[in-house]
């Protein structure tokens, strides 16, 4: 039996009432089979420290009934997923709001509203219908689910948390010493956008999840200056 505070890596292929074939997978295999790969897709065992309240809470207690490697279904209803549909989650909205941000709308548009995500449902007459509820909402979900693996050391541990909030295929250089942790950055994700927005979030979960007291993200940049490359003389 799995518990809170256990770093873990699953992988999953979730089905939705309604959906043919499967919604998301972790598996690069399932997306092949069903003819959905996604070449921008990452495809790898999805890392998460039990009890971080991230997933959705049927899906999170039933990994803690998971063993390592062996497979296991999990059907949740709606209201254990994300909920039943709320009708007051769907407003009408003046285009007077789309415009000021510079935003034609159109039936199927995702946007985001005052911190609320939503999906464009109308367009007409100067207004503008907005469904607010999540996407699953009011949807019976299962989930073929499987454990890959758990954390042992502290090392694996902090790679883990890293790994749930910045999932990459790059492998972090990590050295823990009592309640002190350093990690060495990799030059390829030092530049990256998308790092530099994570990296409160790991540092906030490194020290909350992991339990440590000190951390040092190593972020090394050579200074030295390489010789330009010889020009090509034309042809």
């Amino acid at each position: 039996m799995l518990k809170d505070g256990d770093v873990i890596a699953f992988d999953y292929d979730l089905f939705v009432e309604g959906h043919e074939g499967p919604y998301d997978t972790t598996r690069r295999e399932t997306a092949e089979k069903a003819g959905a790969l996604d070449p921008n897709a990452f495809y790898a065992p999805m890392s998460y420290q039990l009890g971080a309240g991230r997933l959705i809470k049927g899906l999170e207690e039933a990994l803690k009934t998971c063993e390592v490697l062996k497979a296991k279904t999990v059907e949740l209803s709606a209201e254990e997923a994300y909920g039943p549909r709320d009708p007051k989650n769907i407003e009408t909205l003046p285009m007077q709001e789309f415009r000021k941000n510079k935003i034609d709308p159109e039936v199927g548009l995702v946007i985001t509203y005052k911190n609320r995500r939503g999906i464009v449902t109308y367009v007409g007459g100067g207004r503008i219908r907005v469904d607010f509820n999540h996407a699953l909402a009011g949807k019976k979900l299962r989930y073929e689910v499987m454990v890959q693996r758990v954390a042992k050391t502290p090392a694996d541990r902090v790679r883990g948390v890293i790994q749930m909030d910045y999932p990459t295929s790059l492998t972090w250089d990590v050295e823990v010493k009592g309640d002190e942790a350093t990690v060495t950055v990799p030059d390829e994700v030092k530049f990256d956008r998308n790092f530099l927005v994570a990296k409160y979030r790991i540092i906030t979960d490194l020290h909350k999840l992991a339990e440590l007291k000190s951390l040092r993200l190593v972020e090394a940049f050579s200074l030295k200056e390489t010789e330009a490359p010889a020009a090509v003389p034309p042809a």
